[in-house]
């Protein structure tokens, strides 16, 4: 069964009897994984003594999954396996990955994500009794933004707070659609009201972001495409800093998916089947920028993107110190990394 709505696919997890298979599709990496850990801990309370296995990739041993998803535990009555991006895997593993899908074991569930449903429509037909899934590689901007409204209200609840819709809205709009960045100032507000039982606007005014986000996406586009962004605002502080990061993070995930097919061999028009979200421009100059540098390259600036947002929470350095180190460790790892010739592009776009 599919859908491609987040509310009406929770109502049928709860509603419905469990499945062997659950695929979530959603071009977003860390959105993804906040839905595929919604979905193991739901299994996990109708299944108390199941054993989970979360946030495996490509980088784990591909066998060691299949094995996982065969062989019954010795100490749990289940086995639940969670996959970031199943797109990250080669076309052999994934026909491999396809086989327990469709002939599944019962004492094991896959919870796995993709960015998109591509590489995994053929066994999403042929299993559709078997699985369930969320597609949102398709969302419109304006869905987005409601259900990460939605999200941002669900949250407040988890926590024991309220915040009217209005009020989501004042942080979705100051923090962008980053979720990482709206559920670390959605928990700074929370720690500030201490006893309040809502967050008001008022609140949000107080302690929240305050930053213009077309600004920050094209500083976050200058310094992912062009690794030069400087800083020349006097009163740059942490507060601007924290969503510019988040936006940062969104180029350099999408740009590493584009890598990753890449390296698959895949055409440009396969690739742009992944991406219907993405305009024509913007996937042009992302096939040049993917084309012309080593997947690795993008890996590691997330690894510096990581560090940097790490000393930003637990040191005293300030925020223009933060971002010109990052702006100088990615154009240092993107000289690095730069490929010799984008013939690879030339060829894609022939």
């Amino acid at each position: 069964m599919k859908f491609q709505n987040l509310a009406s696919f929770e109502k049928h997890l709860h509603a419905s009897s469990v499945v062997s298979t659950y695929i979530v599709a959603c071009s977003d990496s860390d959105e993804r994984s906040k839905i595929l850990a919604s979905i193991a801990e739901w299994l996990c309370k109708k299944y108390p003594e199941s054993e989970v296995l979360g946030s495996l990739s490509s980088s784990e041993k591909f066998q060691s999954i299949i094995e996982n998803l065969s062989t019954q535990p010795l100490f749990s009555s289940h086995i639940i396996v969670g996959i970031n991006d199943g797109s990250d895997f080669s076309k052999k593993e994934r026909a491999e990955l396809e086989g327990f899908i469709t002939k599944p074991s019962k004492f094991a569930f896959l919870v796995m994500g993709a960015s998109s449903l591509k590489d995994f429509s053929a066994v999403c037909n042929t299993a559709k009794n078997d699985i369930v899934v969320l597609d949102l590689s398709q969302e419109k901007t304006w869905d987005r933004q409601r259900r990460l409204q939605q999200w941002l209200i669900d949250r407040c609840i988890k926590e024991g707070k309220k915040i009217s819709q209005g009020v989501a809205s004042e942080i979705l709009d100051a923090c962008g659609p980053d979720i990482m960045l709206l559920e670390q100032e959605l928990l700074k507000i929370i720690a500030y009201i201490g006893a309040s039982p809502s967050i008001s606007s008022e609140d949000v005014k107080n302690i929240g972001v305050n930053y213009v986000l077309p600004t920050g996406w094209n500083m976050a586009e200058s310094l992912v495409w062009e690794a030069k962004a400087p800083i020349k605002d006097p009163s740059f502080s942490l507060s601007d800093l924290l969503p510019l990061l988040g936006q940062v993070r969104y180029h350099l995930q999408l740009l590493r998916q584009f890598a990753v097919y890449l390296s698959q061999g895949q055409s440009r028009e396969e690739i742009s089947a992944h991406f219907p979200q993405v305009r024509q421009n913007s996937f042009d100059k992302c096939m040049q920028l993917a084309c012309s540098h080593n997947a690795a390259y993008f890996d590691e600036a997330l690894k510096c993107l990581f560090k940097i947002d790490l000393l930003s929470k637990n040191s005293s350095l300030s925020a223009d110190f933060l971002w010109d180190y990052l702006v100088s460790q990615i154009a240092q790892k993107k000289a690095y990394y730069a490929k010799k010739s984008p013939s690879h592009f030339t060829s894609q776009r022939a």
